[in-house]
């Protein structure tokens, strides 16, 4: 005579967290009955039969079909052990979650305007959009950081220069995925960016005249240099701005007015340039050093000395002997006129 029902079997936990994500789908559910006795699992309204070896332990495997019966959500599994004689237990429950479902795939905002991280922009913040309160991985330069995506579902990071000299100059590739609670990972999403952290070498500035003094006659002049090639080429004189583009070549120009030489003024003047490439990287400041002087001299006194038969012209300025045309020169006494021949 046997009337003694076995002690009611266990159940250990499905998973470390009892919840059943995509890749736990063929865990094996396992715990301990009555010796040899017969074990019924009961899940998804599915029932399998399973027999406790000579210690008492039990198993199975589960399958996809297994976890497709008991669907996504709260799930519960009850197993009960059947002794030799008939002997059924008491039922045993266990409370899992399924979660098979992965989160879809993150976004990644534009990192820059352009997608290039210039190199006043190494600490850029990345930024974008996840399931919420997943776990976020980002990959670049061979680097991951791990980062979490608020109640919200906005995820972000702050780039730092190490990370971009790991991405080095050049095409790059931003990765992310994201996982959720249950341990589900989503599709990956690629962000293709650039890294162009270097200055163009500092623009060339010719000479703005043979002397580099700006006179009455050139206040037209090209200014005109050198920079990287299609550069965007800042020239400053006098307070005023001035924006042109190198060609191909990297050759650039600019005329100036009337308007650009008053604003320089009389005087000792310095004209400055820089360049700017596509990704937004300034070169060092060349600098021009001139002088402009657009007002002719003019005659402050004349002194006739009638001893000498001399006259003296005193100017304004200093006189260029090589450029004076002394047949220019004439002295009017009383009705005659005498050029002036030394």
């Amino acid at each position: 005579v046997d009337t003694v029902a076995p002690t009611a079997p266990t159940i250990a936990d499905v998973t470390a967290d009892n919840v059943i994500n995509g890749a736990e789908q063929t865990t094996s559910l396992s715990g301990t009955a009555e010796a040899n006795a017969s074990v019924s699992v009961s899940l998804g309204g599915l029932t399998k039969a399973v027999t406790a070896d000579a210690d008492g332990a039990w198993s199975y495997t589960l399958t996809a079909d297994d976890v497709t019966a008991m669907g996504e959500g709260d799930e519960s599994i009850t197993i009960t052990a059947t002794d030799a004689a008939g002997n059924t237990s008491a039922t045993t429950t266990k409370a899992i979650t399924v979660d098979t479902v992965a989160p879809t795939a993150p976004t990644i905002a534009d990192v820059t305007a352009d997608n290039v991280i210039n190199g006043a922009e190494q600490t850029k913040s990345l930024s974008g959009t996840a399931e919420a309160n997943s776990s976020v991985s980002l990959s670049l330069g061979g680097l991951t950081k791990a980062l979490t995506a608020d109640a919200d579902g906005a995820w972000s990071y702050t780039l730092t220069a190490d990370d971009v000299t790991a991405m080095g100059e050049g095409d790059e590739s931003i990765t992310i995925t994201a996982t959720d609670a249950a341990g589900n990972t989503s599709a990956t999403t690629t962000k293709a960016i650039s890294v162009d952290t270097v200055a163009p070498t500092a623009p060339t500035i010719a000479d703005v005249t043979a002397d580099n003094v700006i006179n009455g006659a050139e206040q037209t002049t090209s200014l005109s240099g050198t920079a990287e090639a299609n550069a965007s080429v800042s020239v400053s004189l006098g307070g005023l701005t001035k924006a042109v583009t190198a060609d191909a070549d990297g050759a650039w120009s600019y005329t100036l007015t009337a308007d650009d030489v008053t604003a320089m003024g009389e005087g000792d003047e310095s004209i400055t340039i820089t360049a700017t490439d596509a990704a937004g990287n300034t070169s060092a400041t060349t600098t021009k050093a001139i002088s402009v002087d657009t007002i002719a001299p003019t005659i402050v006194s004349i002194e006739a000395d009638a001893a000498n038969q001399q006259i003296t012209l005193t100017y304004s300025d200093a006189l260029d002997v090589n450029t004076i045309d002394i047949s220019a020169f004439n002295v009017t006494t009383g009705n005659t006129s005498n050029d002036v021949l030394s």
